[in-house]
C-alpha cells in the first residue's frame, strides 16, 4: 500500500490526468487491499482454530475481538 499510494499521487498531480493511468492505480491499490483482507481472514480463521469454545466465545463478546470482523 505505501508504495502504491504515491504513484496515484503523481499522477492526479501529473499537468494532463490520465484517466486509464488512475483507474489502473486504482485497481492495483485495490487489488492490495483485498489481498490484505483476505490474509486477515485466513489468520483469524487459523487463530479461531486452536482456541477453545470458551475462548472463541469469549473473543465474541461485545467490545472483544478484531473488529475488522464484526
Amino acid at each position: 500500500m505505501l508504495d502504491e499510494q504515491p504513484k496515484l499521487r503523481d499522477l492526479y498531480a501529473a499537468e494532463t490526468r490520465d484517466p486509464k493511468a488512475i483507474g489502473a492505480q486504482y485497481a492495483r491499490i485495490f487489488d492490495v487491499r483485498r489481498q490484505m483482507i483476505e490474509l486477515t481472514v485466513d489468520l483469524h480463521n487459523r487463530v479461531n482454530a486452536v482456541f477453545t469454545r470458551e475462548q472463541r466465545e469469549a473473543m465474541h463478546k461485545p467490545g472483544r475481538g478484531p473488529m475488522m470482523l464484526h
